[in-house]
Order: C-alpha cells, then sequence, then structure tokens
C-alpha cells in the first residue's frame, strides 16, 4: 500500500505551525523519517493518523 498525502497542515493551539502544506508519496517500501528535533516528524506521523482514522470513521458511517 503506498502512502500519499497532500497539502497538510498542522498548527497547534498555542500558535505553533508544526506542518505546513506538506506533500509526501512513498511507494511499496519501508521507510524512515529522520531531521533534527522539532522537524515535525512526530506531528507528521500523529496529523496523517488522525486524518486517516476521521476517514474511514466517515466512510463506516455512511456504509451504516
Amino acid at each position: 500500500m503506498a502512502l500519499q498525502i497532500k497539502g497538510l497542515s498542522k498548527t497547534y493551539p498555542n500558535g505553533v505551525r508544526a506542518l505546513r502544506d506538506l506533500s509526501l508519496t512513498v511507494g511499496n517500501n519501508m521507510f524512515g523519517l529522520l531531521g533534527p528535533n522539532g522537524a515535525g516528524k512526530s506531528s507528521l506521523m500523529r496529523t496523517d493518523s488522525a486524518e486517516r482514522n476521521r476517514f474511514l470513521n466517515l466512510l463506516s458511517s455512511i456504509g451504516r
């Protein structure tokens, strides 16, 4: 399963912008996120997971 993210942004309630219009495509491969502290690696994974869960919940609701 390939991963494709387009235009993902995340701003925390305190105004810190962790991600700004991020686009990423990863094929059917293993990959890792590397970068310094504060680069947004964890924010990317948490935000992407939350968006996927919302989408799956929406599909589940529609399919009932």
